[in-house]
């Protein structure tokens, strides 16, 4: 743990992104540094960008190495300049904030866990180019139970030995999150990170629908029923190719 928390501090004192951000970042990694269980007095702010995000005060070591993923590793990385940005799994709003600052021209982010949620709509407020959901995005639309984990970034559609608590959620439809015909973006990029139900989520959309991606990130968990296989096979379909992979997170552009 403590060998983690220096590579990341030396992380982001090398990176690139301003003074302020550094400074922000390296004060959170201070908090959390006591262990993955540490809880704070209270939610911390981080500004990304022109946003300020949340690092929850109940699991404040799961939320700051979810933000310093995105932020720093750049785990989902893109081609962000003037497109639009479907964030499906927002969490608590790190990437779509991180989308906006890297240049993105609007994000529609979609987190169904009502905690997440919150953090995620404060995040947004106030920038009209950022426009949330408090719903799942599934194969069709509907009602299902999101089983609650102690981790903030573990919330999914399947029971596990980490579910603490249930929500009744709405779900929106893929093929309906995608009809972004009136946005004037001539680019559609996505992310992907929805516990283990990728697969049938996109398995369940026509290859016609998911035209109109461009690229796309998707996070395929070892829970999730679907083979990568048949869903590189299914995007490919869709005129998107496999580039690359890390981890479990799999990269297509068209």
């Amino acid at each position: 743990m403590r060998i983690a928390s220096l590579k990341r501090g030396a992380r982001v004192i090398l990176d690139r992104r301003p003074v302020y951000a550094r400074r922000e970042l390296l004060r959170l990694e201070l908090l959390v540094r006591a262990g993955r269980s540490a809880r704070l007095d209270r939610p911390v702010d981080v500004r990304i960008g022109s946003r300020r995000v949340h690092i929850g005060r109940h699991s404040p070591y799961v939320d700051y190495v979810t933000l310093y993923g995105v932020v720093i590793d750049e785990i989902f990385a893109m081609n962000f300049a003037g497109a639009l940005v479907l964030d499906i799994g927002a969490h608590k709003g790190y990437f779509g904030a991180y989308a906006l600052a890297m240049g993105a021209s609007g994000v529609i982010s979609y987190e169904p866990a009502s905690e997440n949620f919150a953090c995620l709509d404060l995040a947004a407020a106030g920038e009209p180019r950022w426009t949330v959901h408090q719903q799942a995005v599934g194969a069709a639309e509907g009602v299902a139970t999101l089983h609650i984990s102690a981790a903030s970034w573990g919330h999914s559609l399947t029971a596990d030995s980490s579910t603490v608590a249930t929500e009744s959620i709405d779900v929106a439809a893929l093929s309906s999150v995608l009809r972004v015909d009136a946005h004037p973006a001539r680019r559609v990029i996505a992310k992907v990170n929805v516990e283990g139900a990728a697969g049938q989520m996109l398995m369940g959309t026509s290859p016609d629908e998911l035209r109109v991606l461009d690229e796309v990130w998707i996070d395929h968990e070892p829970s999730d029923v679907v083979p990568i296989e048949v869903i590189i096979d299914h995007l490919r379909d869709a005129g998107l190719r496999h580039d690359r992979v890390s981890l479990n997170r799999h990269h297509f552009r068209r």
